[in-house]
């Protein structure tokens, strides 16, 4: 990714304290923190939602990237381009963890729309491959 910035790898509700009105959130477990794409937290995150979350999900996501990134002054064209590159990686992000996830407990059943975004990206996979990339 072009775009990279600090991320956590593990992101997961159990690691979210929220306050009792719900306006403030602290993440704990940070036995790693390094650089990458920080849209894989989001997909790790969202991970476990079911497939209406997990837009929803995105959509927030994406509409708060989008702002934080222009209240920090960072041009337009810049902001655009790091929401496209990281919708783009989303799915990327998404197959990362079922990967991790199959190996690590192999009999986790995945959801319909987990197996899906997982397809698409070994689809792509195939077809990169086929043309020679």
């Amino acid at each position: 990714a072009r775009w990279q910035t600090w991320g956590h790898g593990d992101a997961k509700p159990a690691i979210l304290c929220f306050t009792p009105r719900g306006d403030a959130v602290a993440a704990v477990d940070f036995q790693y923190l390094g650089g990458g794409v920080g849209v894989s937290d989001v997909a790790y995150l969202l991970v476990s939602c079911d497939a209406p979350t997990v837009r929803r999900g995105q959509a927030v996501y994406f509409a708060a990237l989008q702002q934080a990134l222009a209240a920090a002054g960072v041009a337009p064209a810049a902001v655009a381009a790091v929401v496209d590159e990281w919708r783009g990686l989303y799915i990327w992000a998404w197959a990362d963890y079922e990967r991790f996830i199959t190996g690590w407990a192999p009999g986790r059943r995945s959801l319909p729309h987990e197996r899906a975004m997982t397809q698409d990206v070994l689809s792509r996979l195939t077809c990169a491959a086929d043309q020679g990339r």
